[in-house]
């Protein structure tokens, strides 16, 4: 598990298309359907490249981000700090983590 610190940082991990990326948008608070805007995509996502379009590359994305090395590590610290899948966070219907 990575933070993702800069823009340029979250470009790198899109180009070499490895791992998954979290935008994690709502961190506390009871509103479950605030989670759904929490959602898991691979790093080489269309997804992922549209949140750096008109971003500065040294800035911090606008939004969390939590860079994955595997599903099952995603899955497992997901569960564990964010909730229950499909309630506080889900995977993108795009690239479909798995």
């Amino acid at each position: 598990m990575l933070q993702v610190r800069s823009n340029s940082e979250l470009a790198s991990l899109h180009a070499a298309g490895e791992g998954l990326v979290f935008n994690y948008f709502t961190k506390s608070g009871s509103d479950t359907s605030a989670g759904q805007n929490n959602v898991l995509h691979v790093a080489d996502c269309f997804w992922v490249n549209r949140m750096l379009a008109g971003a500065r590359l040294t800035a911090r994305p606008s939004v969390d981000k939590i860079f994955f090395d595997s599903a099952s590590e995603a899955q497992s610290w997901l569960i564990a700090h964010v909730g229950q899948e499909t309630v506080r966070w889900k995977r993108c219907a795009i690239c479909c983590p798995s």
